[in-house]
């Protein structure tokens, strides 16, 4: 077994997850953006969580940069077409996975920018 086959399955879930977070932090801003302008709530908490939405969002994309020169240049996977295969094929699953829990994470926010009554989870 190829020690390749356990490191790019690894790294597609990870970056799946790592841009998932990015991708929801990216909806935060324009979200609480709209919570200064618009909610009826905190404009402080407002302002904290679209300044932790950037923040959360340049550490991610950052971690996703660095993750993919480690395993593009560094440790070499991702050339051939089996590689990209494998990560692929992690990858796309786990971002679906991802996505869909994080549906939640979005509508939270929402709720938290406009100080609407709270979501019950489901």
């Amino acid at each position: 077994m190829r020690w390749w086959t356990v490191a790019l399955p690894i790294w597609g879930v990870l970056s799946a997850q790592l841009l998932t977070q990015a991708w929801i932090s990216w909806l935060g801003i324009p979200i609480y953006l709209a919570g200064l302008a618009l909610g009826r709530g905190s404009r402080h908490r407002s302002g904290t969580q679209l300044a932790a939405c950037v923040a959360q969002l340049i550490v991610f994309a950052v971690m996703l940069a660095v993750g993919d020169i480690l395993v593009r240049t560094i440790l070499h996977l991702g050339h051939t077409r089996v590689e990209q295969t494998v990560y692929w094929s992690v990858a796309v699953v786990a971002f679906l996975a991802f996505m869909f829990r994080g549906r939640h994470q979005v509508k939270q926010m929402w709720v938290a920018a406009m100080a609407e009554r709270a979501i019950e989870p489901t």
